[in-house]
């Protein structure tokens, strides 16, 4: 077996034995680690004998979701009994899920300088503390609850609807794994200005701890995304009852809302800019007084030592911000289509404190100093990389900055995500799909994904759609110059006794689709015809083209 399988168990292993990385307040750590004490208290995690991160056939037993449902039960059982023991205190995975993004938030808050200015005086000095008020999600955690509660709906209004709860949890370990296990560092954002100097403009701490919070929230606006397909459902079964009047459940923003989600559009495209003191012309020379600011935050030890210095350099230039157009139309097409990134992106403005107090202006004359622009991109960064995992104008020319570490680990995340059927069927013990994460850098992303046994029409609708997600995300594009991965993913399945590959491979600003038959020549006949209808618009819709495919002369002789 490939040693790139990945499971459940593999990351929550890794985890548990890397969790000191993350940099959590030691209470949230000891919250966690009791924890472990009751997940490893469980028979199904128990048996499951993986062996030290690499995998086994017995370590594919284990699944967080199946984890939310025996954690719940063994919560009401203890408070019925009202036997609860301490050493459980943390332990279902809604108690998981806000212990992770309250850990994520808190490490933010310490960083900031406008709270702790003297934050890097503390570590150089070898005196560091760490913050004791934690922030209060307790309103936002509930939401979590609600909404995973009502996913128990959203499975009977699609078939192939999937889990999107346990689902964040296992993307944000994936994340944690991809950065830990592979050795990578999370892209700084943006900022031309800034070149080099004696220390980041932010931490891996800090960018970490913001992927956090976009990997645990990307998903939290579907709900209300799916709304349109849960009347469709309502509307089919009353209709066909007959006699009986009904209104849908219409769902739309206030006119205070539609105005904090405009204010979000403007946010989410802004970028930083310098100018001199007068606002007149580019300060071409920022990167210096930028430099000078990261050495000088060392030797703060009070909020006056930090504002005197930021006034000191707000004599010599000005940071702005100005809105990107390219950014505002493509979040604003987003906005319109109810996309549930945005969504999520829109209540996290609206419900955290941390997003409220960060810095934004809506005029755009209006100055900021560094920290405040600092603080201005970390936000930036998580809102817009949560909406831009369902943005599709949004393109990629690297693997590891946050809004493109949140859109691949999401689309590997493949494993134990049971459908409607599985779950009316009662297979969710044998889920079929496994993962194998092969590689991944900057330079290469590299996974596949194994079926098992699905029909030849499933396999060629799965290898369109994400082919055809994945080359938008790739396509020629400003700045693709400086794009330099490559990405192979490859689904593979079974079908009436005989082994499929389905391979999409970028490389060399190339997108090469091809479908291999184990023990035969391979067929690459698919690659046109995809990229052609897609490209020429003769078929609308991903339906028509898969229909197309399955019925080509190059399909029959491969089933041969």
């Amino acid at each position: 077996m490939s040693t790139g399988l990945i499971t459940d168990k593999i990351l929550l292993e890794f985890f548990k034995s890397k969790i000191d990385i993350v940099g959590f307040h030691p209470i949230l750590q000891k919250k966690i680690t009791k924890w472990f004490t009751f997940l490893e208290s469980l028979d199904i995690y128990k048996l499951d004998k993986s062996n030290q991160f690499g995998p086994s056939e017995d370590s594919e037993n284990f699944t967080l979701f199946e984890f939310a449902t025996i954690s719940q039960k063994e919560k009401k059982k203890k408070a019925v009994s009202k036997s609860f023991n301490d050493e459980y205190a943390i332990y279902t995975t809604g108690d998981l899920w806000k212990s992770i993004l309250q850990g994520a938030i808190e490490i933010l808050k310490r960083y900031d300088l406008r709270e702790n200015p003297s934050y890097h005086n503390k570590i150089k000095n070898s005196t560091f503390t760490y913050a004791d008020d934690l922030p209060d999600i307790t309103d936002l955690a509930s939401y979590y609850e609600r909404a995973t509660d009502f996913e128990k709906i959203l499975y009977g209004s699609d078939p192939w609807y999937r889990d999107h709860f346990a689902h964040v949890i296992r993307v944000w370990l994936l994340g944690f794994y991809v950065i830990h296990k592979f050795e990578n560092k999370i892209l700084i954002p943006s900022l031309p200005e800034y070149k080099s100097g004696a220390l980041d403009f932010f931490s891996q701490e800090e960018l970490f701890a913001s992927f956090t919070i976009a990997a645990l929230t990307h998903d939290l606006g579907y709900p209300l995304e799916k709304l349109k397909k849960l009347n469709k459902k309502i509307s089919e079964i009353l209709d066909s009852f007959g006699g009986i009047n009904w209104s849908q459940i219409n769902a739309s923003m206030t006119f205070s809302r539609h105005e904090s989600a405009l204010n979000l559009l403007k946010l989410m495209s802004s970028k930083v800019a310098f100018r001199n003191p007068d606002l007149q012309g580019v300060y071409r020379d920022a990167n210096t007084q930028l430099q000078a600011f990261i050495v000088s935050r060392q030797d703060f030890k009070t909020y006056y030592d930090y504002k005197n210095d930021n006034d000191t350099k707000s004599n010599n230039f000005r940071i702005l911000l100005r809105c990107q157009w390219k950014y505002f139309e493509k979040f604003n097409d987003s906005l319109e289509n109810n996309e549930h990134g945005f969504l999520s992106a829109l209540l996290l403005q609206r419900k955290l404190i941390f997003f409220k107090e960060g810095e934004f202006a809506l005029e755009e004359d209006y100055p900021f100093c560094i920290e405040e622009a600092r603080q201005f991109l970390i936000r930036r960064e998580i809102l817009r990389s949560i909406t831009t995992h369902t943005c599709e104008g949004i393109y990629f020319t690297n693997t590891l900055a946050l809004d493109s570490l949140l859109f691949f680990v999401d689309e590997i995340q493949e494993w134990g995500r049971p459908f409607f059927s599985d779950l009316y069927g009662g297979t969710i013990k044998k889920l079929q799909q496994k993962v194998f994460l092969n590689t991944y850098k900057n330079e290469e992303i590299n996974w596949a994904v194994d079926a098992g046994s699905i029909s030849m029409d499933q396999a060629i609708y799965w290898l369109v759609t994400v082919s055809r997600k994945y080359s938008i995300r790739f396509r020629a594009a400003p700045e693709e110059e400086i794009r330099k991965f490559k990405c192979v993913w490859t689904l593979k399945w079974e079908n009436e006794g005989s082994n499929y590959d389905g391979i999409f491979n970028f490389e060399d600003k190339k997108v090469e689709i091809k479908i291999v038959k184990k023990g035969t020549v391979p067929s690459t006949a698919i690659l046109e015809t995809i990229n052609q209808k897609l490209d020429s618009g003769i078929y609308s819709n991903v339906d028509d083209i898969v229909d197309a495919i399955s019925n080509s002369e190059e399909i029959k002789k491969l089933k041969e």
